[in-house]
């Protein structure tokens, strides 16, 4: 056989074995690809507005929810910088507390503020969010949510935001917990309810769909330009959302 033929054959048999590597190694990516989540539909003021006669707001853990759930959308915030990930894992290094909720006043606008110590996107840097009321929107209005849940379950300064009276104690809301407990009034009510980060997504619809721009920036600076800019007039469309008589803007 000749010396061009045996290195032919030589060859042949690399590309081989690069071919099942390849395969392997196609197979194993596959494997440790994380699993594709489809598109997620918002959560909508309408479906807030049918959610609320399933609550009891005297109960402590339905005021929690149900303050937790509208300032979580009003903010454009996620889930998690609102709501602890088990019962143990309160970290005031990490978690919103009731001290780090405060009021201020621009041009008549008064606009409710919570500083987050973390985020996902910023880490330990964090970030500071706030809400408007919304008065025109009833039962979603965000303000006396938080008002009742303050009144009920009056949680200390120096623990979890949304703490709730639990047998003789107070018990952080967890997001386990507060997704069950809406699960349970939807699925009573027969209404389908969008995962956690809907909120998220459906707050940025609802500004964006209304006129409201949101603004970069940091900190105050950014605070004070998104509350002293007036809205931008809403597009004429079909089957538009109510405006607002306020605005809520996420400092992106």
């Amino acid at each position: 056989m000749s010396l061009v033929c045996r290195l032919g054959m030589c060859y042949t048999a690399c590309l081989d074995i690069d071919r099942q590597r390849f395969k392997v190694m196609l197979r194993a990516a596959d494997r440790l690809a994380p699993v594709t989540r489809g598109k997620r539909p918002p959560l909508t003021v309408e479906i807030l507005t049918v959610l609320h006669p399933g609550l009891d707001l005297t109960a402590p853990l339905d005021a929690a929810v149900w303050a937790a759930l509208l300032t979580v959308f009003w903010c454009t915030a996620r889930r998690g910088e609102f709501v602890l990930k088990t019962l143990t894992s309160f970290d005031p290094n990490l978690h919103v507390q009731r001290s780090h909720y405060r009021t201020e006043v621009r041009e008549g606008v008064t606009a409710h503020i919570f500083t987050l110590p973390w985020t996902k996107t910023r880490r330990y840097e964090g970030e500071e969010v706030f809400f408007v009321p919304q008065p025109s929107l009833a039962v979603c209005n965000p303000l006396p949510a938080l008002a009742n849940h303050f009144s009920i379950n009056n949680p200390p300064d120096d623990g979890p935001l949304f703490a709730y009276k639990h047998k003789g104690d107070r018990r952080p809301l967890t997001g386990h917990a507060m997704q069950k407990r809406l699960k349970a009034v939807a699925t009573s009510i027969g209404v389908d309810l969008p995962p956690g980060h809907s909120a998220r997504i459906g707050s940025l619809l609802w500004h964006l769909l209304n006129g409201m721009p949101f603004y970069g920036g940091d900190g105050q600076r950014a605070l004070a330009i998104c509350l002293l800019i007036p809205p931008l007039p809403s597009p004429a469309r079909s089957g538009a959302l109510p405006t607002s008589s306020g605005s809520s803007t996420r400092l992106l």
